[in-house]
């Protein structure tokens, strides 16, 4: 969870979901995932710093239409539609 968070600069719950659609029985302990809760507000924080950086439109375009790098199109029929949730959005910087 923490290696997805931290190289695709995603929210904990985005991260849980994908491991838990590919392996269903995940059940990180309660103290593991507060930890995880301090982790994503310390990935978002260097993740807004490193836009607020960038030459504007730098990061407009992925640089793959696959999440996460697997062979899952974004555009694809049903395909984690967790992604397009208002509710699970990461914020934007």
């Amino acid at each position: 969870l923490a290696y997805l968070m931290m190289k695709q600069r995603v929210r904990l719950d985005e991260a849980f979901e994908f491991v838990k659609q590919r392996r269903s029985v995940i059940s990180p302990n309660f103290s593991f995932m507060g930890q995880l809760l301090q982790f994503e507000a310390q990935v978002l924080a260097s993740s807004c710093a490193a836009e607020a950086a960038s030459p504007p439109g730098a990061a407009a375009t992925p640089a793959s239409p696959f999440v996460f790098s697997f062979p899952v199109p974004v555009g694809a029929p049903g395909s984690l539609p967790y992604l397009h949730s208002p509710i699970t959005t990461s914020p934007s910087c």
